[in-house]
């Protein structure tokens, strides 16, 4: 196994101290390195889409969808692990089956505020949908809209 081959370095699993920041008590004890018969947690890899990674994400779907080809799960996959780190994709693979069970997925999503909004000083309004508020913010955030303009 490379290490190219994961979205993320293998060894960002290895620098949480699971023991400390554990929130569930199990019987018998589940860890990183031990969670469970035939388990490992592990980074996503390329080659995950063999593995059944995309029946595991459709089986989550109240709709029925096709999901997506191989050719576009490596692609996209490509495209996320070159963002640099935002995307967190950890999977359990039972490795009796081959296959993946689980998975968990951190976006990291940096953000700022532009020095023209000023968030203390001007209160939210009310809009009718949640997308008049988003359309609200772009173009104060780039139109360079004063307060009374939106």
């Amino acid at each position: 196994m490379e290490d190219d081959d994961f979205i993320y370095p293998p060894d960002l699993l290895g620098s949480i101290d699971f023991e400390k920041e554990h929130i569930a008590t199990y019987d018998p004890q589940l860890s990183l390195p031990n969670p469970g018969p035939n388990l490992v947690v592990r980074p996503l890899r390329r080659s995950d889409y063999d593995k059944g990674y995309m029946d595991l994400l459709l089986s989550a779907l109240y709709v029925r969808d096709q999901g997506i080809t191989q050719q576009e799960f490596e692609d996209r996959f490509d495209r996320m692990k070159a963002s640099g780190g935002s995307y967190i994709i950890t999977v359990i693979e039972d490795t009796s089956t081959k296959k993946i069970v689980g998975n968990a997925v951190l976006h990291v999503e940096l953000k700022f505020l532009q020095p023209s909004v000023k968030m203390k000083e001007r209160p939210f309004r009310r809009h009718r949908s949640f997308r008049k508020i988003q359309r609200t913010a772009a173009r104060k955030t780039f139109d360079g809209c004063d307060d009374h303009s939106v």
